[in-house]
């Protein structure tokens, strides 16, 4: 949210149930992880934090703009890239760039149309 904050909402109440507020920037996105009971979220505030479902972030990380996050590849992985443009929630792209799990990318620092990636098939992988 452009707000800085990350709401529950009780979509049977219709209402908020709690809200966490520590983000000092625009928050990106959020991904639960451990069954749902934790989450992490990345932020214009140039961090990323894991959240348990209490109003206090337990692990804090600052590094530096992160528009991105995964999920550790003991989850369901295809190997997949799906480049999302994060303003208007749009998938840009979609294409199988490994065989099994793909572990990271990277956008090129300098050839701004370019992505690294790598996978647990062994590559690394640069994409135009």
């Amino acid at each position: 949210m452009a707000d800085k904050k990350i709401v529950q909402w009780d979509t049977r109440a219709n209402e908020i149930v709690q809200e966490y507020n520590w983000h000092l920037g625009a928050v990106n996105t959020i991904t639960f992880i451990d069954q749902n009971r934790r989450f992490v979220t990345t932020s214009d505030d140039k961090s990323i934090r894991l959240w348990e479902w209490i109003p206090v972030d337990f692990k804090y990380t600052n590094m530096y703009p992160m528009p991105s996050v995964t999920l550790s590849p003991n989850e369901d992985a295809d190997g997949r890239l799906n480049i999302w443009n994060w303003k208007t929630t749009k998938l840009l792209k979609k294409f199988k760039a490994h065989d099994g799990v793909s572990i990271g990318c990277i956008w090129h620092p300098h050839e701004t149309s370019k992505v690294i990636t790598c996978g647990w098939d062994g590559l690394i992988k640069l994409w135009d």
